[in-house]
């Protein structure tokens, strides 16, 4: 599974979620980003620590996930993850 994570202050750099997520989660920094692309319906996007901004295209609403909390993508296309402060996040 292919992701990206994004950054004001760093250039884009991809990674592959198989090879950079631990068990605890990939650790996002405050303010990093990490983009899902492509037909996503159907995952689970767990926020381990710290809270998540998410929001997918083609939906009005945005959402605000807290650590022990789940979100589940329900729309294709470009899916963002934005901690809004570190936080560690699964996706599966």
């Amino acid at each position: 599974m292919q992701a990206t994570l994004l950054s004001h202050a760093e250039p884009t750099k991809p990674v592959s979620l198989s090879h950079a997520a631990p068990a605890g989660g990939i650790v996002l920094a405050r303010d990093r980003v990490l983009r899902l692309e492509g037909d996503r319906r159907g995952t689970r996007i767990a926020c381990r620590r710290g809270t998540l901004w998410i929001t997918q295209e083609g939906d009005g609403l945005d959402y605000t996930v807290f650590a022990g909390q789940e979100f589940t993508v329900n729309r294709r296309g470009v899916v963002l993850i934005q901690a809004l402060e570190e936080a560690a996040v699964g996706v599966g």
